[in-house]
């Protein structure tokens, strides 16, 4: 009985130690990080990740592509990858730190610099007016505040002026928590499209044309179908007779022939902004 107990105490005991031995290896070898560095203060010895802050030791070995670098060879913009070990007071402290990839510095004139921004350019594909975003070719921007939005005209516009498949260049550059925010954003044509058998011609401030004959009316929804696309009538929108004076879309009949401006909404509605009944001036016909 009592060997029975020794060897179940020596069990008991060797199993401990094989757990401690594993939790030590597991703290030696550290917890995996990657990212993109979004801040770097070298007097401080600190990096920003993602939204985690490491710590940066003597101890720790900084690389790049495998081969050995310095600390000062960090900058905002690089990705990186390495593991980390927390503290007792709570910080990651950096074991391994390996640079895979350098910032990208391109912008409009080649070079990046303060307050100029990185370089974007591409076609809007959505717009969310509350969280004030933009997506343009699959990347989301956030607008802030400070963000200069300008109309093909030069004129000032706001984030409610755009339309979803216009055409956009700007700048941009990256917060602390990843964020892309728009410094700068120039609004260019909206990709052309047939309409009523007409062409588009879309900026922020006349819209894209159209034309065609009203094929079906719905005053109940105020909307008008023409050539086959369905437009949306707003209270702004402005409605004029031949003769040029303002009618409502009660006065509206099938078969009119009718031509106007319209911008396409975040939901990607065509809502009017302006229409006209009768042809174009240089599309009068017998």
């Amino acid at each position: 009985m009592k060997t029975f107990r020794t060897i179940t105490i020596m069990a008991l005991l060797a199993a401990a130690l094989s757990v401690s031995a594993a939790e030590q290896s597991a703290a030696e070898q550290g917890v995996q990080f990657q990212g993109r560095v979004s801040s770097f203060d070298e007097s401080e010895r600190t990096l920003r990740v993602g939204d985690q802050t490491y710590q940066l030791l003597p101890t720790s070995r900084v690389t790049r592509s495998d081969k050995p670098a310095s600390v000062s060879s960090l900058a905002e913009g690089q990705t990186v990858e390495g593991r980390y070990k927390m503290s007792a007071e709570g910080k990651r402290e950096v074991l391994t730190l390996d640079i895979t990839r350098d910032a990208d510095r391109s912008v409009a004139s080649g070079q990046d610099g303060a307050g100029q921004g990185v370089k974007f350019q591409g076609q809007i594909g959505k717009i969310d007016r509350e969280a004030n975003t933009v997506t343009i070719d699959g990347t989301t921007y956030h607008v802030l505040p400070t963000s200069r939005l300008t109309g093909r005209a030069g004129r000032t516009a706001q984030l409610s002026d755009l339309s979803r498949n216009q055409q956009v260049t700007g700048t941009y550059k990256q917060s602390a928590e990843g964020r892309r925010e728009i410094l700068t954003l120039d609004v260019g044509r909206e990709q052309g499209r047939a309409v009523g058998g007409g062409q588009d011609r879309a900026d922020v401030e006349s819209g894209a044309t159209f034309q065609g004959q009203v094929g079906r009316i719905n005053r109940e929804n105020n909307t008008v179908t023409i050539g086959g696309n369905t437009y949306h009538i707003l209270p702004t929108t402005r409605i004029l007779n031949r003769n040029g004076r303002p009618i409502t879309l009660s006065d509206l009949n099938r078969e009119q022939r009718v031509h106007g401006t319209y911008r396409e909404s975040a939901e990607g509605r065509r809502e009017v902004l302006t229409l006209e009944v009768g042809r174009p001036d240089n599309d009068q016909r017998n």
